[in-house]
């Protein structure tokens, strides 16, 4: 069996289209109270902004994701978001502010 990886390249126009998505998932799960995965959705459109896209709003929406989670004790995915908050900070052309730093 052969398996062909393809290497799809995703612009900027692409991602404000899933981000768009993404925001209207969210409004979905809060007409139903599903905070939890407001919360998931959260990260994912952050994961879209911390591609090229805006490191400063990904860091932002990492922050705000951080708290729930540490809130309710979900520690895999607390662990999770401060690793790609770190690599945020540590990109070349990260942010300069480390307010999520404790």
């Amino acid at each position: 069996m052969l398996i062909f990886l393809i290497d799809i390249i995703v612009t900027p126009q692409f991602q404000e289209v899933i981000i768009k998505a993404l925001h209207r998932a969210i409004e979905h799960f809060e007409e139903w109270n599903k905070l939890r995965m407001v919360t998931y959705i959260t990260v994912m459109i952050a994961d879209e902004y911390s591609d090229k896209l805006d490191p400063m709003k990904a860091q932002a929406l990492y922050t705000k994701s951080l708290a729930v989670y540490a809130k309710d004790k979900w520690t895999t995915l607390e662990e999770n978001i401060r690793t790609k908050l770190a690599c945020i900070e540590e990109a070349p052309d990260g942010p300069t502010d480390v307010s999520t730093k404790e």
